[in-house]
Formats: C-alpha cells, structure tokens, sequence
C-alpha cells in the first residue's frame, strides 16, 4: 500500500509540473499586434471642461526665473453633460512672475458680465479660479501648458456652457446666505442647503434721483431676467427688493435721494460706498429656500 501511495503521488506531482510548464508557456509566448502607449494629449483648449472636481489654485508663491509647473491637476476634455469647470484661458507656460500675476483675469470678459455705467443692476455670481497643469507624463514629455479654469464657488456641477452666460447664469453660480441680513464679513453658503437669502444682483451706480421705491422696481424687473420666473413673487410668498449695503473703503457715490445719504467720509480717509443688493426673502420668516432661484423658469420654487 505504501509504495501504491508513493507511486500515486509521483504521479500527481509529475501532472502538475507539465501544468505549470503548460502556464508558464503561455504566459511567455509573444501575442500578435505591437504594444502601444496610451496617448499622451496636448493642452486643452478655451471651452474644455473639467470633468472632475479641482480645488482653488494659484502661482503666485514661485520664483521670478524658470518655468511653472502647475500642482492641480484635472482631467480637461470637450464639454459632454454635466461639468465641474469650463477653460477660459490658456498659455504654453509660466516663465514670469508678471506673467502669472495677469493670469486669470479676464473671466468677465469670457462671460461678458460687467458693472454696468448705467445704474442698473448686474450679475453677482459665487465662483471661483483653478489652475490646471499637465500630469506627470506630460510635464515629462515637455508640456508646460496652463489653464484657467472656472468653477462654481461651493464646486457645484453645471450643464451648459458658461461663456456669455449673462443671459443665462448656471444655478451652481448663485449666491446665497443662511440668513436675511447684512452680507458684509459673512460668508455666503450652497444654494441647496437651507437658507433664508439669494443675491440675485448688485447696483454700484446711483442717479442722483434714484430712491428706494425706484430701486426696488429695478430690483423685481431684474429678479425676472435672472430668474426666468413669469412671477418673482411666487403669488407673494417671496419678497424681491434691494437692500442697501456699505463698502469699508472705495470712492464717493451720489446721495440716494429720500435717503440719509450714499456716502460717508471716513477718517483714514476713504469713503464708506454703498451698492444695491438686490435680493430673494421668503416672505414667510419661519420659511427657508433648499435651492437656488438663478434660472429656475418654470420650475417649482424650492421651499424647504
């Protein structure tokens, strides 16, 4: 019985070591075709998104000589669906110090949203500005490229694309408060958490004649454009009007008539300037939004 054992024992290790070297052939024989490296793709270009979420970044702390490598990186393709971001600016590389201090500077021109010489209200959006450079195969390979990108201020999503968006302003770009109040110092918070305000507008320019009664007839007709809302009011249960708010330091504005007046002097000097915020209360002090108003149309209003 002992030998019967050890012979079958033999010959299981035998059928296993023509297995493995069964294995060990395939795995070592040449397979058809020629490997290929993943592409390795250029600099993106203005109107690319980001399709992942990128934190605030900015080259400010490098030296004056050499190039820039960009730590944020982002995968950046042609806009499909929902984004974190959209390109507005690029450049082959940050050599200077100069050179990345005018970087990322001109996002109201690539949205066309202005402070309007007219005394009328304008755009006020939460974003913010990345940077996003190669990844390590392409820094290696010699790109350099960098790209400004722009992204909701609480990295929102967003379906549309944000140049010359004025005439309509993505929802992750609203602003908005947990309370109704004086916005100064306080931060503002995500439009889909619970709040009592939203800044629809701002007013920095005063006619001399201009009262509240006036301001507050701008404030709803522009609550309309940038709602898309055929009633801003929604039957009374929001109350839309402009809100006067002090600046700490800027330059002297008109008096706003019926009103104790637009400006003070201060004493190091500057002048306390006020804008119009034109904004959205829920009439109802015990009510609180969950979303934003920005571009709702014909959407239910988001009361909480």
């Amino acid at each position: 019985m002992d030998q019967r054992r050890a012979g079958m024992l033999v010959l299981v290790a035998a059928l296993l070591s023509v297995a493995a070297i069964a294995l060990v052939g395939q795995a070592i024989r040449p397979l058809p075709g020629k490997a290929l490296a993943l592409p390795l793709g250029g600099a993106p270009s203005v109107g690319d998104c980001a399709l992942a979420p990128s934190p605030a970044a900015f080259p400010y702390p490098v030296a004056k000589a050499g190039q820039y490598r960009v730590p944020n990186v982002a995968p950046l393709a042609p806009c499909v669906g929902t984004r974190f971001g959209e390109v507005f600016e690029v450049v082959d590389a940050l050599t200077k110090s100069d050179q990345q201090a005018s970087m990322c500077l001109r996002l109201d021109d690539y949205l066309e949203m202005y402070t309007d010489p007219s005394g009328i209200f304008v755009h006020s959006y939460s974003v913010s500005t990345t940077l996003v450079g190669p990844n390590d195969r392409q820094f290696a390979s010699g790109q350099r490229w960098v790209a400004c990108v722009v992204i909701a201020g609480h990295q929102g999503q967003f379906d549309r694309p944000v140049k010359q968006s004025w005439s309509a302003m993505p929802s992750a770009f609203a602003t908005c408060w947990a309370d109704a109040g004086p916005t100064q110092g306080v931060p503002d918070i995500a439009c889909d958490s619970p709040h009592r305000m939203e800044l629809l507008g701002v007013m920095f320019n005063f006619s001399p004649d201009l009262t509240q009664s006036g301001l507050d007839a701008r404030c709803k007709e522009w609550a309309r454009t940038v709602t898309n809302m055929a009633d801003v009011t929604a039957g009374d249960q929001l109350l839309i009007r402009a809100v006067m708010e002090a600046s700490p330091k800027g330059q002297l504005v008109p008096a706003l008539a019926g009103g104790d007046g637009a400006s003070d002097r201060e004493s190091d000097g500057f002048y306390t300037v006020f804008s119009a915020n034109c904004v959205a209360v829920p009439a109802d002090e015990n009510r609180v939004l969950i979303g934003p108003l920005t571009s709702l149309g014909n959407g239910p209003v988001p009361f909480g």
